[in-house]
Order: structure tokens, then sequence, then C-alpha cells
């Protein structure tokens, strides 16, 4: 097993694809599991200035919100990293680098963390980003937790800046996941004055940030940016400004980025990735990623308590059928929580116990299910990947005996049933996780927020809690490794594939770099081509 890199330079958009090893890689976290402060690679060069031209127009599959703590859509993240900054954040190639907080130190106990604050990052409204601006708004984080998604901030005892320049976080135990949870969108960095204030819709109600764009007006669904002009990178952005729209209820994303409407097109749908790949006017940048779509199994009531069909029906599902259904073929069939390129896996392919239909009909009647089972599965509408997958999966649990009962519902709806109605399989995705904490406690904690079938075990939950204390990678990956190993015995999930993940642009726009999903970071080195005014023919 290789070791995780403390640096992975592979990830790119070169050719329009990330290579192999990318952030599904997962290596956030890194220097603090080896209980160092350096930020990989060293400090960043400066670039040289230039004019900046252009406003293109990007478009997301909804309209953005602006306190991603509050909201959790994937767009108010996305906009956040133009116009904020976390403590930390993540580059290209998926290493920590330096966000608000340009170094830290780790005590030898590991509960005591010193985060020394950029002496030179300013807001947009021209006052300098303090030590007391970082504590007041990792506070805001602590005490809004619960909807911030999987992190340490329950294991955060205490944050004070102890000085102009550096805030301390105190611990109630070493925890080696906290340098890649401050990396997280939406952890961000805002005036202290603005940590307790509600912000609004509109650009006066908002924050200043000390990111590399700031909003300047919001109506029609549109968000309008310019540059903040006294961002900590002389010269960025090479824009002049963006333009950020939300998606057209009757004309296709895509449609709009190929006529010429937009100029790029956040998490592009990957049932049009083939087609965009071969548009020569197109660059897409992107590639394999760890966030997993998964089947969630419900062990409160009904058959699914008892292991055995559990495993049976995740022995009668072809996966590299569900994903050409889903996603075009655009990602991996997941065969165990992590991808084999992660640094858990560390290239290691897991086998799939597949069962032919006809096997698993006869086990299922073997065991006294002789009229096969009926199951209740229900999933999120508004997702047209996972609705592909649902409808392939009822055809193919049909064939071994099992009918299902597929139940499409708004998210409200979705979120009413898996709470008081009986449901025997949940259809849905995990988030992109930095570090693989943030994967496995959500969904396999007896106390996680996403293990909706109420999976209670109590070495798993042990075990959890010990990788987060332990510094050692390889030990970590093994930690890791013998969870994966008891979640594909015990079924309390069943992993589907690992969807890819694309940004789309004109040629016109570029060198567009591929960032961890979810991070607008690329916006700020890119330039924007003027057209081409030469005379037809």
């Amino acid at each position: 097993m290789s070791d995780p890199p403390k640096e992975n330079a592979n990830l790119t958009a070169a050719g329009g694809r990330f290579s192999r090893r990318s952030f599904v890689a997962g290596v956030a976290g890194v220097a603090c599991a080896a209980g160092l402060g350096r930020i990989a690679g060293g400090r960043e060069s400066t670039p040289q200035s230039t004019a900046p031209y252009g406003v293109p127009i990007v478009s997301l599959s909804g309209m953005p919100g602006f306190d991603p703590m509050r909201d959790p859509a994937m767009e108010t993240a996305w906009l956040g990293t133009l116009t904020h900054e976390a403590a930390l954040r993540l580059d290209a190639s998926g290493s920590i680098r330096s966000g608000v907080v340009i170094d830290w130190n780790v005590s030898a106990d590991g509960l005591r963390v010193d985060l020394r604050v950029r002496p030179d990052a300013l807001f947009s409204d021209g006052m300098l980003v303090t030590a007391g601006d970082v504590a007041a708004s990792l506070e805001r984080c602590r005490s809004m937790a619960s909807n911030a998604g999987s992190g340490p901030w329950d294991r955060i005892t205490g944050i004070e800046a102890i000085d102009g320049g550096t805030v301390r976080l105190s611990l109630v135990g070493p925890d080696v996941t906290l340098m890649a949870s401050l990396t997280s969108a939406r952890a961000l960095i805002v005036p202290s004055r603005w940590a307790e204030r509600p912000w609004g819709d509109t650009p006066d109600r908002l924050p200043p940030g000390s990111g590399p764009f700031m909003v300047t007006s919001i109506e029609d669904r549109r968000v309008t940016l310019s540059r903040h002009p006294a961002y900590r990178q002389v010269g960025r952005p090479y824009l002049a400004g963006l333009v950020v729209a939300a998606s057209s209820e009757t004309l296709p994303r895509t449609t709009e980025l190929v006529t010429g409407a937009v100029d790029v097109v956040i998490d592009v749908p990957l049932l049009d990735i083939p087609t965009l790949r071969d548009d020569p006017n197109l660059t897409l940048a992107g590639g394999p990623a760890n966030r997993l779509c998964l089947l969630s199994v419900n062990l409160r009531a009904g058959p699914l308590r008892d292991r055995r069909p559990r495993a049976l029906i995740s022995s009668a599902i072809d996966r590299a059928a569900v994903l050409d259904a889903a996603v075009a073929s655009e990602g991996e069939p997941a065969t165990g929580l992590f991808p084999a390129v992660s640094w858990v896996q560390g290239g290691i392919e897991l086998e799939a116990a597949r069962r032919s239909p006809d096997d698993v009909r006869a086990e299922l009647a073997a065991d006294g299910h002789v009229a096969g089972l009926g199951l209740r599965l229900i999933a999120d509408e508004r997702d047209s990947s996972i609705a592909n997958a649902c409808v392939l999966l009822q055809e193919q649990l049909a064939r071994a005996g099992i009918a299902v009962t597929l139940d499409l519902l708004d998210t409200e709806r979705l979120a009413r049933v898996s709470r008081e109605e009986p449901w025997d399989l949940l259809a849905m995705y995990s988030d992109f996780w930095r570090d693989p904490d943030e994967l496995v406690r959500p969904l396999l904690h007896a106390r996680g927020q996403l293990n909706l079938g109420q999976y209670t075990s109590d070495r798993v939950s042990s075990l959890i809690d010990l990788a987060i204390t332990t510094r050692n990678p390889r030990q970590r990956a093994q930690l890791y490794r013998v969870i994966q190993q008891i979640a594909r015995t015990e079924v309390p999930l069943i992993p589907l594939f690992f969807p890819a993940y694309y940004d789309a642009m004109t040629t016109r726009i570029g060198p567009y770099d591929a960032y961890p999903p979810v991070s607008g970071l690329a916006m700020r080195q890119v330039r924007m081509e003027p057209p081409d005014r030469s005379p037809p023919g």
C-alpha cells in the first residue's frame, strides 16, 4: 500500500481531463496527520500584473444563497469561495494551502492548535483581516455545526484570539481531521461584527470578504461580481468581473453553453459529457471524484433488518450498468466506500460479490422468501442521475425476484418520509470529502447525520473515533479499510458508483485548473480572450 502523498501534482486540466490521481486520492489533512504546520508546496508565486479583461457568464444549476452555513446547496458554497476565503484551502492537487491562515502549530498532546493569520489580507471594505475576525468566524461555524455537515466542530472546546495575529483552538482530544475541515467552503472568514449579525440577500446586507471577487448586484436570478481591488494576490483575478446565472428552467445549461449564451457551466450534467467532449469549441476540466452514490438501508423495520437479504440485494446489482444508465459511464463502479486510487485503498481493487439473478432468487427462496421480496425505494426527484439509477435497479432486482416500488419525492417530503414512514432503500449521494472521516462518520457512526437507516455498531463507531486521533497515515488507512470491510460484511449501505465531476467552458476561457469540488477558485486565475474580430473569409 502506498502512503498518502503530501502533495499530488497530477491534478490538472491538461487535455480537458483530470489525471487518474486527482482529488479522488483525498490527500487533504496529511500535513496535520503528521503533526506539521507547513503549507504544502511552499510559498505561492506572485503573478505578473495584467489589465483585467472580460466578464464571462457562469451557469449554476440553481440560484445560490449567500450564507453556506445556513444553505447547504452546492451553488452557495461555490459562490462563497469566490467572495470569501476559509482559514485554509485546497489547491488543484488536493493539498492543503494557505487561506487567511498561513501557518499552524499543533501541541505535542494534540489538544491545542495555534493558527497564524496572514498579516496582509484585506476585506473588500478595506479593513484588515485580524485574528479576532478569524476567531469570531470559526466560533460562528462551531455554534452552527448542525448545518455544517461533517466536521470537528463538536470536538473544539474553545476558540480565542491570543494576540493580533494568532488564533488558538482548544480540543477535547487530538483530531487529525481538523486542518482538512478548515478548508471547507462553508467555514468562511468574515469581519467579527458580522459573525452574529443576520445576513441578507442584497450587496449591502452581505459581509465583506477577502476573496478575489465581491458582489455588486443581485437581480433576475443573476449575481454580478467585480474584482476585489485589494485581493492579496497582486494582479489577480485577471477577469474584470463575473456574472453568475441560475439555470433557465426552459433551456438546458449545456445548450446555453453550446449556443454561446453562457461561457462556463459549473458541475455539468454527466449525461451531457460525451456530447460536450466532441465539441472543438469547448473545454472540459474535471474527472474522477470521491463522491459516493449509494443505497442507504433501513435497519429499523422490514425485511432488511436481516443481513442476509441485504447481502443478496447487493450481489444482484450490475454496477457498471447502473453507472452507464445514471451518468453515461462517467465515473467508476463502487464495490466499497473508497475509490481504489484513494490513499486509503492505495490502489487495491475490491472484488464485487456478484450472483446471477437466478441464484439470488433461489437463495431468497431457501431463506423463506418463496414469493421473493417486496421493497420500497425512495429518492430525491430533482436528480436525474439518481432517478435513472433507480429505474435500472428496479429492473435488475425484479429479475432476481425482488419487487421494488420506486417513489421519487421532493426534498421536503423525502426528509419527512425517511423519518416517519416505512421504507427499505434510499438512493443518495454522499458529499465530496477532503478527509475519510467526512465520509464514514456521517454514514456509519451511530450518531452520524446521514445514518438514516440507524445502523449501530459499537465496533465501527469506536474505530471511526480512533481514526481521527491516529497520526500515522498507514495506521489510519488500515483503520478505514477495516471499517470498510465490516460495512461490506454487515451491509448497512450498498455502494453503487463514484460519479465523475466536470466543469465546462468555451475555449476563450483558460487556463482553467480543475480544483477539488466544490470550489470556484479557478476563476481567479483564468483569462478571457477577446472575440475573434477578423472579417469572414
